[in-house]
């Protein structure tokens, strides 16, 4: 949970990796029971033992002790484990806040005119999916319009508004799918 010079480590999953693993060392002395098994034991669900085991989540103090428990481990050796994961938590989340030591701060996204955050990566959630499907992050809403400005039903002058058509003849066409414009 420490580096060398005492410090503790700066990497808030590597922290939650160790943890896990070492819930996993005291599962597998335990002589790995069932995840249904440490449900009915501790009254945590089958799902949320998974996501623990594999570092995934981080437990609850509550479920930590449980767990422990159900092992037969130490609960009170556990429970100084995870009081150091969750002091070493805090300080790496209030040097970010801070500015101070290796801060994770959000950049903003690579797209012109969007405002929104990005944790990791060059765009932010909506690009990134654009990026995916499209091709392109810009595509959608900030891509050029590939409409006609005017309705085109024939001897129609009046603004688009979906479809090609204006509201009266996208109305009309809405109410009666199959008649000619």
């Amino acid at each position: 949970m420490k580096e060398e010079g005492g410090e503790p480590d700066d990497d808030p999953v590597a922290l939650r990796a160790q943890f896990a693993s070492l819930l996993r060392t005291l599962h597998d002395a335990a002589g790995k029971p069932p995840a249904g098994q440490l449900a009915a034991l501790t009254g945590v669900s089958s799902r949320a033992i998974y996501a623990v085991l594999s570092g995934s989540r981080r437990p609850s103090r509550r479920v930590t002790l449980a767990l422990a428990t159900a092992w037969g481990a130490d609960a009170q050796a556990l429970a100084e484990q995870w009081d150091k994961l969750d002091l070493a938590l805090k300080i790496v989340r209030r040097q970010a806040k801070t500015g101070q030591g290796p801060s994770r701060e959000a950049r903003g996204c690579e797209v012109d005119g969007c405002l929104n955050r990005v944790q990791r990566g060059r765009y932010c959630s909506t690009h990134q999916r654009h990026r995916r499907l499209y091709g392109d992050p810009t595509a959608g809403r900030f891509s050029p319009k590939r409409h006609p400005t005017t309705c085109s039903a024939e001897g129609c002058d009046k603004p688009y508004r979906s479809r090609g058509l204006c509201t009266t003849h996208y109305r009309r066409s809405i109410a009666e799918p199959g008649l000619p414009l």
